[in-house]
This record gives structure tokens, C-alpha cells and sequence, in this order.
């Protein structure tokens, strides 16, 4: 899964423990470790790295590597909340069950890092989040990132920021990352791609980059899962400081502990080959991350950009797609293969309309002039800046990274049925009720529910007719009947492609 909606993967809950008649206790408790991931007390340079743990899909642990850091020696509550608290960060609920998605101050799953380092002892949400530009001179990237094809290759880099006792579900990343520590300890259970066949991966994961395990993880049903207990697996703990490689599609579990945990994750692209220019001859040390590329950033306010696909296996795709022997590559066919919803009987109208022009919109990218049709030539000579445009329209931004989440997220008929409940006989609408059954009851929040007050013309005595409200109810609504909600049918077909198309592309334990 590329999709932010990575939302889906790395959930924090509370620890709690129900037993049932096929519970073996927690996940790694069926059998002891079989597996040692490598511990380095220095990062390698970035061939080393390349060759010896990312081209072998191979993890391994960096000891006190991100000590010398900012972030290491200043990130404490205070120092977040009086440096960084007016920054805007995404967040996710604590529990693994759960569809809630928390109230932030600045909208639903979205909040401001002060608020959150003031209240998140208590609250049910965690952040992960792009890290703000501004916090990025804290944190060093590594030497083993410096030359090379790695130069270009980080995608994008997540903070997470929480209280002790949180935990993954067993999944697995789209992206190669660096996990860095900089407050608290985290657990980590490591299982091999080619144990996929033995985690359960979900339905929803089977053509996705990345995935999940069905397997409740605090308690490990045997006789639904037994494959599980067979598993050969590493156990190993970070510390304030260490920073662990997690190749891509690799699966693992995490448990974190102590007041607050900081952390940063630095995503970069699969490489199926290494370019070396640059590396010759030089040593790299670490550097602050504001001084590297990164493909998509994020200032701290606004929409975050967070989660989308890797421009470089789009790139892939279309010059797998090109023709044979003639190198064009019909645009037309591409579009119509990879420019798909789920439910290709839809009757959602704004999701058709958008899914046309966009398909329309990435033909006429490459010119009208060409009829349809580009070249390999011309795919080759995309800069970095266009692919991100090009993914823009194959891979558009998720509500989940901005201030709407809330219109694509709650049911319009469930706010329908709040509106005529808070509207008595006598003609009076009462907007405190409404606004009490819209945030507590349906988990919206208090700014978009005045916006809906005002849609419908309440007046100051709140004295209305039902015809007024009825007459008004679908225009105060239109941003929720018109949400275009995240839609994984794209991603799914070019997963689908690059492991069973012209070419293999994709690991087969994937």
C-alpha cells in the first residue's frame, strides 16, 4: 500500500490482553528466536550499505548512530512544545480496532504539536507525520544515504511522537526505511519476506507494496493461525540513539516504551541497481536532513504530501509498457489498464468525474502533439520534478493529508438523521444539541459543524421551518456528497503489472 492511508499500518493501541480458547499469549511468544539481525557500532558507507544489507534485503541495526543529534539531546516535551508547537502534524487513533480517527485542533486527524505533547498522556491518537521542514536541522541522515542513487531516493520522512505502551500490528513498509530513536525504547520482531505465506496477510494487502497480518498481535490465536507458532523470527531492542535498516516488504512488529518515544523514519526507494557517481573516493559523515533532497516535503501547515507512490516505479511502469520494437508507448491503453476504481460499477459521480480528467490530464501532460503517444526516450529524460507531477495526477493526494478528511469520512446520512434530530416541533434548531450529536457522536469536529449550521441558514433565534431545512440540507452538505475518498485500485493494478507483467519486477515473496 503506497497510500498514506498508510494510515493503515503502523497503529498504536493500548496494551491490554483478552485470553481466548486458541490464545498463545503475544506475538513472539509461541517459540524463541531463531534469527540474529546484525548490530553495527559504526554506519557503513554508502556502498558497503548497498551491497551488503539493501541489494540483500538484509536489516541491520546501527548502534548509537544518531547520538551526536539535535534531536538526541534537545527533543524533550518542552523543548518540542516551545520550538515546534505551533507546527501542524497528522494523526492516527491508539487502537488497532478501531475506524476513530481523532480531533485535532485544526481538524479531524489533524493537530498542532503543542496541543498534542499537552494532552497525548491521555489522548487516543499518536502522531505520524511528515516531519515539518523546520524540525528537520535536528535530525542527521546517515553516511550510507550520502552518494549515489541513494542521493535522489528518499521519498519522504515520518515523525512519530507518542506515549509509553504503544505497539504495530505485524506488517510490512512499501519503502527500504531508517528507523532513528530519539526518546524511549522500541522491540522489534523481524520475520523474512519469504514467511509471507506463514504471517495471514490481510485480503486488502495481497497486491500492495505494503500490508498487514490479521494476526491480533497482543493475543496470537493458534487454531486460526497456526502457522504462526513455526515462524523463524529476530528479536531485538533499540535504544535512545540506534537506528535500524527495514528493507522493504520485510515484516515486523514493534512494541514502545517510556514516557514519550521520539522517533523518525527515513523512506527511500527500492533500488533494483546502483548508480555510484559520486561515492569514489570520498568518505560521507552524517549531515542535518535540511541540507539533503527530499522528494517530498512538508513546511508544518497546510496539506501534507505524505504517502504518496515512489516516482520511480511509475517510471518503471511506463517504460515497461512502451512497445517492444518501436519504444512508443500508447498512452491511451495506459491510462484505461491503470486508471481504475475498486467498485468499477460506481455510481459516485464525482469520483468518475475525477477519475476522467485525470485520465485525461496525464495524456495531454506529454503534448498533444504526439497523438496519444510518448517515447522511452522521453520517459528517460522526465526530471524528478515532473515525475512528482505526473504521480500527482496517476496518485492524487489523500483527504487524509489535509483539512477535508472529515467530508470523505463521516456518513452524509448520518449527519442528515443529527440535523432532523436537533430540529423540535415547535420550529426551534437547536445547534447545541446538533453540535454535541456531530462531535461526540459521530467524531466530527466543532468548526466543520458550525460550518454546517451556517449551511443550512440557522437564524439567530433558531426558529425554522422543516421545508427550510429540507431545502437547504443538500447544498450545506455538498463538500461531504462530493469527497473524493481514497481510492487503492490504481496502486493495486501496477503492483499487479510489475510482478505479473512484461516483466518481473517485484520480489515473488511479495
Amino acid at each position: 500500500m503506497m497510500a498514506a492511508s498508510l494510515l493503515f499500518i503502523l497503529i498504536f493501541c493500548t496494551q491490554t490482553l483478552s485470553i481466548s480458547s486458541g490464545s498463545h499469549g503475544r506475538l513472539g511468544e509461541q517459540s524463541d528466536p531463531s534469527v540474529e539481525t546484525d548490530a553495527l557500532n559504526a554506519v557503513p558507507q554508502p556502498l558497503v550499505f548497498y551491497e551488503e544489507f539493501v541489494k540483500e534485503n538484509k536489516p541491520v541495526v546501527f548502534r548509537s548512530a544518531v547520538k551526536n543529534s539535535r534531536a538526541y539531546k534537545y527533543w524533550t516535551e518542552d523543548y518540542l512544545v516551545e520550538q515546534y508547537g505551533n507546527l501542524t502534524v497528522r494523526l492516527e487513533s491508539r487502537s488497532e480496532q478501531s475506524n476513530h480517527i481523532p480531533n485535532g485542533t485544526i481538524s479531524l486527524g489533524l493537530d498542532l504539536i503543542g496541543n498534542f505533547i499537552k494532552h497525548y498522556q491521555s489522548m487516543d491518537s499518536y502522531v505520524i507525520s511528515q516531519i515539518p521542514e523546520p524540525m528537520e536541522k535536528d535530525v542527521l541522515v546517515p553516511p550510507c544515504l550520502r552518494c549515489g542513487s541513494f542521493t535522489n531516493a528518499i521519498q519522504e520522512v515520518h515523525l512519530f511522537l507518542s506515549a509509553s505502551g504503544g505497539k504495530t500490528a505485524l506488517h510490512k513498509d512499501p519503502y527500504n526505511n531508517i528507523h532513528c530513536i530519539f526518546n524511549g525504547t522500541k522491540d522489534w520482531i523481524l520475520i523474512h519476506p519469504n514467511q509471507t505465506k506463514s504471517v495471514y496477510m490481510s485480503t486488502d494487502s495481497q497486491f500492495e507494496w505494503g500490508g498487514i497480518s490479521d494476526i491480533d498481535v497482543d493475543n496470537v490465536d493458534l487454531e486460526m493461525y497456526p502457522k504462526i507458532a513455526e515462524i523463524n523470527y529476530s528479536k531485538l531492542r533499540l535504544y535512545k540513539g540506534d537506528c535500524i535498516f527495514m528493507p522493504s516488504g520485510y515484516w515486523h512488529q514493534v512494541r514502545s516504551f517510556g514516557q514519550m518515544n521520539s522517533a523518525v523514519a527515513i523512506w527511500f526507494s527500492t533500488l533494483d541497481s546502483f548508480d555510484r557517481t559520486g561515492c569514489g573516493g570520498k568518505r560521507f559523515d552524517f549531515v542535518p536532513m535540511n541540507t539533503v533532497p527530499i522528494l517530498w516535503r512538508y513546511p508544518g501547515f497546510g496539506n501534507l504530501t505524505q504517502g504518496h507512490m515512489d516516482i520511480y516505479i511509475l517510471k518503471r511502469v511506463l517504460l515497461l509498457w512502451a512497445d517492444e520494437k518501436t519504444g512508443k508507448i500508447d498512452l491511451t491503453s495506459f491510462v484505461n489498464q491503470f486508471f481504475v476504481l475498486l467498485d468499477r460499477n460506481s455510481n459516485n459521480d464525482a469520483m468518475i468525474n475525477d477519475l476522467a480528467k485525470r485520465k485525461n490530464s496525464f495524456v495531454r501532460y506529454f503534448g498533444s502533439e504526439i497523438n496519444g503517444y510518448t517515447t522511452k526516450e522521453f520517459i528517460n529524460a522526465l526530471t524528478i520534478d515532473k515525475l512528482k507531477e505526473l504521480v500527482e495526477i496517476i496518485h492524487p493526494n489523500d483527504l487524509s493529508n489535509t483539512d477535508a478528511l472529515e467530508y470523505g469520512h463521516l456518513r452524509v446520512e448520518s449527519i442528515e438523521e443529527i440535523i432532523m434530530e436537533s430540529l423540535y416541533e415547535d420550529g426551534t434548531f437547536d445547534t447545541t444539541r446538533f453540535l454535541e450529536l456531530y462531535t461526540k457522536g459521530l467524531g466530527g469536529t466543532t468548526a466543520k459543524g458550525l460550518e454546517i449550521i451556517r449551511g443550512l441558514g440557522i437564524p439567530k433565534n433558531n426558529l425554522v421551518s422543516r421545508q427550510h431545512i429540507l431545502d437547504r440540507i443538500q447544498p450545506a452538505l455538498n463538500k461531504y456528497l462530493t469527497a473524493l475518498l481514497h481510492d487503492s485500485a490504481t496502486e493495486k493494478e501496477l503492483f499487479k503489472f510489475l510482478k505479473h507483467g512484461k516483466r518481473t519486477t517485484v520480489h515473488d515473496e511479495l
